[in-house]
């Protein structure tokens, strides 16, 4: 059972790197989570490990008793006063319980010193971890950022993964404190990477990111991640209560904020339709939950920290429509009053956005509301009218 909960334990420590960055829980966590990190696989125990394996272990000893046993028998066997076979037939019981009492102190040592070579060659693993420094850090004369208003501004922004091949070049656009802006367009445009450039999860090759007229690089990292909230396509949810998972968010909240985070995205309900409400243990992942539930619990975890800017990266790509229709309600409670970014392959969940950017090679290639784009009939028209066909034909078939 120990060793079930370290394994669980150890997967949780390492699995979830991005949220514990987007949460700032880094410190509850082993502190790195750098870009870096996440792109370099736990490889496990390194090194040779010379083990005396447990089976040659107890054919050593098992054959010890066997011995004993062929030679005493043979004993018994040539002895011909009755006198000495019964002496000989308690020495050999003496012999074989000492043998079996010879061998458990061994094959105690032997399995300590094989855990001690194990833990050791992991352990290395741990602190070559534990010693990775982060590819993004603080400048030198940082200070804390204000709390955030919501006004963003991209000016003149060029970046590159690999100084190769730019992903963005020369983009600029405004979004104003409260809006939301949608981004659509085909994989590999850059939606997620305009996303990541605001929460500085990399540093831009040229141009610079505005927040409330700050330059993003100006200010310490914790004090601007900490007012964002941002929520991906993986939904991860720890072992232990749904409370627990809910005040992740803020640490120091109080019974009633995550109750009041739960009823904000539409999630008490079925949380108290449980025996336990809150204090439901759930196991890693939530596999005892539905994946609407699972969403609701993280988009109450994102409400309880009441972020400025939300980002929502793919959020209900893995659900399906009448899931989808389900968690809508939380999304929109988490859209107001506060400036977000929305990232969806699905068109029918941003028709509300205040402003749609189409983003693709050439960078943002339209930009409008739902109706306007729609009577533009530009790229975005001909993806929402693809998706449209794609939906009638799905119901025709399932008629």
């Amino acid at each position: 059972m120990a060793e079930v909960q370290a394994e669980e334990l150890q997967h949780e420590c390492f699995h979830p790197r991005r949220l514990f960055r987007n949460t700032c829980r880094a410190e509850l966590h082993g502190g790195k989570t750098d870009e870096q990190d996440l792109q370099q696989p736990f490889e496990g125990p390194k090194g040779n490990v010379h083990v005396c394996h447990s089976a040659e272990r107890h054919v050593l000893a098992d054959g010890g008793v066997q011995l004993g046993h062929r030679n005493g028998a043979g004993l018994l066997l040539r002895s011909k006063i009755a006198g000495y076979r019964r002496d000989y037939s308690r020495l050999l019981v003496a012999f074989t319980t000492y043998i079996a009492m010879f061998w458990n102190p061994i094959m105690n040592l032997s399995n300590f010193y094989n855990q001690l070579i194990t833990n050791i060659a992991g352990a290395e693993r741990i602190f070559e971890i534990l010693d990775i420094e982060p590819d993004i850090t603080d400048e030198t004369e940082a200070v804390e950022m204000p709390p955030i208003k919501g006004d963003v501004r991209f000016n003149k922004i060029t970046f590159s993964y690999d100084e190769k091949v730019e992903v963005l070049k020369d983009l600029s656009f405004h979004v104003k404190e409260g809006e939301t802006i949608a981004l659509v367009g085909p994989t590999g445009a850059g939606k997620t990477t305009i996303v990541n450039l605001i929460s500085r999860f990399y540093d831009i090759s040229e141009g610079i990111v505005m927040i409330d007229n700050r330059d993003i690089t100006s200010v310490s990292i914790e004090s601007l991640r900490s007012q964002m909230g941002i929520m991906t396509q993986d939904t991860f949810l720890f072992s232990g209560t749904i409370g627990d998972n809910i005040r992740y968010g803020k640490l120091d909240a109080t019974d009633a904020e995550v109750v009041e985070a739960a009823e904000a995205v539409h999630a008490h309900e079925f949380i108290m339709g449980f025996e336990d409400g809150y204090d439901t243990k759930i196991n890693e992942r939530g596999a005892k939950l539905s994946v609407g539930q699972r969403q609701l619990i993280a988009f109450a975890r994102t409400m309880i920290s009441k972020p400025r800017i939300l980002i929502l990266d793919e959020a209900t790509s893995s659900i399906d429509t009448r899931t989808e229709r389900l968690v809508q309600q939380g999304i929109e409670s988490l859209l107001q009053g506060r400036t977000s970014f929305v990232i969806a392959h699905r068109l029918s969940t941003i028709q509300k956005a205040d402003r749609i950017m189409v983003v693709d090679q050439q960078g943002i290639t339209e930009s409008g509301s739902h109706k306007e784009l729609m009577q533009h009939q530009g790229h975005y028209y001909d993806l929402y009218m693809a998706q449209f066909k794609t939906a009638d034909v799905e119901i025709d078939t399932a008629g």
